[in-house]
């Protein structure tokens, strides 16, 4: 499975054209069908339609919108988005699952120009329990960068280590970073890996390590 996190710069989601713009880009995402949605966790499920879920999360004093494909049966590969609304003072925050299937990350990635245009977003990051695997398999221990595909952030909101790479520690690699006109983003190459290409003392090791101390540094 696939997780997309976005971190929204937002307090709170109560604007009706913000909300409603961030609603239809979640249920865009490749392999995210909603077919329902709930209100703060409550097990009363609706069927999904745009219109009626914003309005809903807005006038129900909703903390939590959840979407899910109810079509899906097992829980484990059901595609579900969570929209944390931040009316408690947490971060407004979306985080979605859906399948890994190939391309579906590269589509993605290709979206978040425009996507960054549309919601006041901070942040977005991609990861893959896949990836995830390979690295611990691989003995890496690199907790800011964990199974990642690929990170974005607002030009305000750049990690100041990655302000300060160095580009040439890369050039042997997958991992491509890139400032767009809307976003900074890192590329940390979406093709599987084995554990030869990330074992300790590889150049994509090496630089795997080096982003990592670098997003821990804030």
């Amino acid at each position: 499975m696939l997780e997309i996190i976005w971190r929204l710069r937002a307090k709170v989601l109560n604007d009706e054209a913000e909300l409603r713009a961030l609603i239809a880009a979640v249920v865009a995402l490749p392999g995210m069908n909603a077919t329902h949605y709930d209100l703060n966790r409550k097990g009363q499920w609706r069927r999904y339609e745009l219109t009626h879920t914003v309005v809903d999360a807005l006038t129900q004093r909703t903390q939590l919108l959840v979407m899910h494909d109810q079509g899906v049966e097992d829980e484990r590969t059901r595609p579900q988005a969570m929209i944390a609304l931040g009316k408690h003072g947490e971060q407004p925050t979306v985080i979605v699952r859906v399948p890994d299937t190939p391309g579906a990350a590269r589509q993605m990635i290709e979206r978040w120009d425009g996507l960054y245009e549309a919601i006041e977003l901070e942040s977005t990051f991609i990861t893959s329990a896949a990836r995830r695997i390979a690295l611990t398999d691989a003995g890496l221990d690199l907790p800011a960068i964990s199974g990642a595909l690929a990170m974005g952030w607002a030009p305000g909101s750049i990690p100041s280590g990655l302000r300060r790479l160095e580009r040439a520690k890369y050039e042997c690699t997958p991992i491509a970073v890139d400032k767009l006109s809307t976003h900074w983003r890192v590329d940390f190459g979406l093709a599987p890996v084995d554990g030869a290409e990330i074992a300790p003392g590889t150049p994509y090791s090496a630089a795997l390590s080096d982003l990592n101390e670098r997003l821990l540094q804030g």
